[in-house]
C-alpha cells in the first residue's frame, strides 16, 4: 500500500500533465487555425489595398489628363476670346473710318452741288440776259 501511495499522486500528476498537453495541443491547433484566417484576412486586405491603390493611380492619371485638356481648352478660349475682342476693335475703327469717310464725301458732294446749282443759276441768268439783250437788239434792228 505504501507503494500504491506513492504512485498515486504521480498518477495523477502524469495525468495533469497529459490533460495539460492534450489542452496546449488543442490551444495550439485553435491558435493555428485563427492565426491562417487572420492571415488569409490579411492577404485579402492587402489585395483590396493593391486595387484601392491601382484605382487611386488611375484616377490621378485621369485627373492629370483633364488637368490638361482642361488647361488648353482654357488657353484656347483665352486666345479666341482675345481674337473676337481684336475682330471686334478692328470692325469699331474701320466703322468709324468708314463713317468719317461717308461724311466727308456727302460734305463734298454736297458742296459740288450746290456749286453746280450756282452754275446752273447763273447760266440761266447769263442766258436770260442773253436772251433780253438779243430780243432788244431784235427789236431795236426790226424797228430801225
Amino acid at each position: 500500500m505504501v507503494r500504491d501511495h506513492f504512485i498515486l499522486p504521480f498518477t495523477s500528476s502524469f495525468l495533469n500533465i497529459r490533460e495539460i498537453a492534450e489542452d496546449l495541443k488543442e490551444t495550439k491547433e485553435r491558435l493555428t487555425s485563427e492565426i491562417e484566417a487572420l492571415t488569409r484576412q490579411i492577404t485579402r486586405k492587402e489585395r483590396l489595398q493593391e486595387e484601392a491603390l491601382a484605382r487611386a493611380r488611375m484616377a490621378e492619371g485621369a485627373l492629370a489628363a483633364l488637368q490638361k485638356e482642361h488647361g488648353d481648352f482654357k488657353s484656347g478660349v483665352k486666345r479666341k476670346v482675345k481674337e473676337l475682342e481684336d475682330g471686334a476693335k478692328m470692325a469699331e475703327e474701320t466703322k468709324t473710318r468708314t463713317e468719317r469717310e461717308y461724311l466727308a464725301l456727302r460734305d463734298g458732294v454736297r458742296v459740288m452741288q450746290d456749286g453746280w446749282k450756282e452754275d446752273l443759276r447763273w447760266l440761266r441768268d447769263d442766258l436770260s440776259r442773253s436772251q433780253k439783250l438779243l430780243e432788244l437788239k431784235s427789236m431795236t434792228c426790226a424797228c430801225g
